[in-house]
């Protein structure tokens, strides 16, 4: 079924609602606004260059945190050699930081709706920093592991507010392709702080860098789709039903089916004796989806949620902090135990089962946030 075919069920369920957010709007309108349409503190009043300029910045902290989320993996060697410590227990570098992203949001996120987003992200970049210290001249790994975790507590500032703060500055419209160049800095983090895939296939440092590359331009190839759509199909959807946070699905779609297609790609090419070439290619296809999924999934719950998205946002980034932080405890495992045909497969599977997810989002998206008193009430007061 096309995408344009489901949204007959998408736009009756939103035009049903509508009368009844006319009246919420009309009773609450006088009591939060801006001065005028001009207010000049009125963040989406501000000059595009400053807006370029704050989107930046999100995007810069964002990549400085994840990047350091997984710069110790390649380090677990060194950490065995020089603290007598096992290899299972060496991971716990990497999954402390991580395990720190899901303690962070939780905090950084409400904070930055009563606070302001200013303060909770100075404090957390103040913060994440001091901590990174310690890390550098520790005498001992329980030092390392301490404050790892706390660096990743602290490193999750960026990323639980810096989606609120695109929504203040942007319109819904400018903001799809804004978050598009921010997200990638969430994935290209991680990427650049290595994986290794030489081990299995005992690939040089060469060679072993181009499955890098070819995530690196699907996420790219994302952040086009991504473009593309929000400058086509989600501007006309905006100047005819005026607020559209199902539409931001249609991206999603395609990348739920893309992803699990590469891995499965990945996975049935990792034999030795078949040459590295189709193996590269599919990190296009791992990278492109998994950008699209994450991104509009981001968009969409910025649209919903509004001026209260830094909360919904704080309690996705604490489920991928807890899933992140349990994998690399049982990953070498399961890649050993497996082997990575099957190994990939069973997380393709996995990646299958959630292919529905966003066709039913599009479908009855409308009726399920419509349900949640808060995205109805502070929907209304969205910055305009």
């Amino acid at each position: 079924m096309e995408p344009e075919d489901l949204e007959t069920a998408s736009e009756r369920d939103y035009n049903a609602m509508n009368s009844d957010e006319t009246s919420k709007e009309e009773a609450l309108e006088a009591v939060l606004d801006w001065d005028s349409p001009t207010d000049p503190n009125n963040p989406r009043n501000f000059k595009t260059p400053k807006k370029v300029f704050i989107t930046a910045c999100f995007a810069s902290l964002v990549y400085i945190s994840t990047f350091n989320s997984s710069v110790m993996s390649p380090a677990s060697e060194d950490l065995m050699q020089e603290f007598g410590i096992s290899k299972e227990v060496s991971v716990l570098a990497t999954s402390l930081f991580v395990l720190g992203f899901a303690v962070g949001p939780i905090i950084f996120g409400p904070a930055s709706e009563v606070l302001g987003r200013k303060y909770p992200l100075s404090l957390g970049v103040f913060l994440f920093a001091i901590f990174s210290i310690p890390v550098a001249v520790a005498k001992n790994v329980t030092t390392i592991f301490v404050c790892r975790f706390f660096c990743g507590t602290f490193g999750a500032a960026p990323l639980a507010i810096a989606g609120g703060g695109l929504a203040d500055i942007w319109e819904p419209l400018s903001r799809g392709v804004a978050v598009a160049g921010f997200a990638s800095a969430t994935f290209l983090g991680p990427v650049l702080g290595p994986l290794a895939f030489e081990q299995h296939r005992g690939w040089d440092i060469g060679i072993g860098s181009l499955p890098f590359l070819s995530i690196t331009i699907g996420v790219l190839l994302g952040v086009i789709i991504i473009i593309v759509h929000t400058l086509t199909r989600m501007k006309r959807k905006l100047e005819t039903v005026g607020d559209a946070p199902e539409e931001r699905l249609v991206p999603m779609m395609f990348g739920s089916i893309l992803m699990p297609a590469g891995m499965f790609w990945f996975a049935w090419t990792s034999n030795p004796h078949i040459t590295w070439v189709p193996q590269v290619v599919s990190g296009v296809f791992i990278g492109c989806g998994i950008l699209l999924i994450f991104l509009q999934g981001l968009n969409y719950i910025i649209d919903v949620y509004k001026v209260m998205a830094n909360s919904a946002i704080s309690i996705n980034a604490m489920f991928r902090g807890l899933l992140g932080a349990g994998f690399p405890l049982f990953a070498s495992y399961m890649f050993n135990n497996l082997g990575v045909p099957w190994a990939m497969s069973l997380l393709a599977f996995l990646c299958v089962a959630l292919v529905p997810a966003p066709f039913l989002f599009f479908l009855y998206g409308v009726k399920i946030h419509g349900k949640s008193g808060v995205s109805d009430l502070f929907g209304i007061f969205a910055l305009r």
